[in-house]
């Protein structure tokens, strides 16, 4: 039956989207292939830092968001503030209008940035399912209700998409994305759920996604369950919703009636599963991260060789210890948290922690770019603990 839905699924989209039937492609994963070593120099021309400017004023708590763009780089932390720079680095500006006074939200539980106009969207949910709309500068433009109590927001198309996990979908007639328009008119759903309609609520949810844009078209992926097919979706600008990767990650999933249990889910059973818990995508590449029966995995994909490579396979506990090895100037591994441009990807790291890694290193150590290398040290010379965090940039190969 399950296997059934996605395929009327697949007709559907083809039928619709006929000009794209011949783009799904299917990825096999292997977790018996052998690791390969793969360096940053495989995949990447360059590598840039932009050190966040550190005073009283712009230091950030620990991160809960970062939306990096080429002109601007804006984090939410866990104080509930949105700290605004320039792609230097520079501190520009904090937004922190929480409160119950007219232009105020309640929290931040997600926001998304118009770049084109300059305006930061903040959804509030908690006893305010609200959009809020802000300058750069901090000053209210607008804000609105919407119809259904969402987890996550993303601007597209001059419209704002808004993603909901199971555990609201109850409230959307099943839907997992609703769209609206800027001044909040209810405008469309897609992705309807069948298997959840049997359960009337979940205790206990996993809102794994990834909404965002890549070249004209909005790329689309959320967790899977009842071993179903993990697909990855692209929607165009006429939100037309049509299959981009079919991914066959292989094991056993976790069943969704177990989040309609009211007893709590350990921890250490959902690691027993195999499931999709992130993925990332530029021009070229595609990163996958894999937990399969609680051995953590990450997967390079190249798009246009159809080459799928295994970069690491150990216990979970180490996930974030073996990336893409730095062999550009030496400095801390790299794997994506997101993304600046199609070819540009970032993450995060700590400037007193690259000092580090480069003083256990040694002054003999050889790096591809010498004169990057000198530049490093340079930087992270003086990093302290309490500085804000840097911006690592990896300029991928087209």
């Amino acid at each position: 039956m399950k296997k059934n839905i996605y395929i009327l699924l697949l007709i559907i989209c083809s039928c619709q989207n006929s000009e794209f039937k011949d783009d799904l492609k299917t990825i096999e994963f292997n977790y018996n292939m052998p690791d390969e070593n793969l360096k940053i120099s495989d995949i990447c021309n360059q590598i840039t830092y932009v050190e966040l400017e550190t005073s009283d004023l712009s230091l950030v708590g620990n991160v809960t968001k970062i939306v990096a763009s080429e002109d601007y780089i804006i984090i939410l932390d866990k104080t509930g503030k949105l700290v605004v720079f320039n792609s230097n680095g520079k501190f520009l500006n904090i937004i922190n209008h929480q409160g119950r006074g007219p232009n105020e939200y309640t929290e931040i539980t997600d926001f998304s940035f118009l770049e084109e106009d300059g305006l930061i969207a903040i959804y509030s949910r908690v006893n305010d399912r609200s959009v809020y709309l802000y300058s750069l500068d901090g000053k209210y433009v607008d804000d609105f209700k919407i119809k259904y109590e969402s987890e996550n927001l993303y601007n597209f198309n001059n419209n704002f998409i808004f993603y909901n996990s199971h555990f609201f979908r109850n409230q959307s007639n099943y839907y997992s994305l609703n769209i609206t328009s800027r001044q909040g008119k209810h405008i469309n759903q897609l992705m309807r759920k069948e298997l959840e309609t049997s359960y009337p609520f979940f205790y206990q949810y996993d809102k794994k996604n990834k909404l965002f844009k890549l070249g004209d078209e909005l790329v689309f992926w959320e967790k899977g369950f009842d071993n179903g097919v993990d697909t990855i979706w692209k929607i165009n600008k006429k939100f037309e919703v049509y299959p981009k990767y079919k991914l066959n990650i292989g094991g056993e999933k976790f069943p969704l009636s177990r989040y309609a249990d009211k007893n709590k889910i350990p921890f250490r059973e959902k690691l027993e599963k195999t499931d999709l818990m992130n993925y990332y995508e530029s021009n070229k590449y595609v990163f996958f991260e894999i937990i399969n029966e609680s051995k953590f995995c990450r997967f390079v994909y190249d798009k246009k060789e159809t080459n799928l490579k295994r970069i690491y396979e150990g216990k979970t506990e180490k996930q974030f210890e073996i990336m893409l090895n730095n062999d550009l100037d030496g400095g801390t591994s790299f794997w994506p948290i997101g993304n600046i441009s199609d070819d540009k990807m970032f993450m995060l790291i700590q400037g007193y922690e690259i000092k580090d890694f480069l003083e256990r290193q040694g002054e003999d150590f050889v790096a591809k770019n010498p004169v990057a290398r000198q530049k490093l040290l340079k930087m992270v010379k003086n990093s302290k603990i309490s500085d804000n965090p840097i911006l690592m940039v990896a300029t991928l190969k087209e």
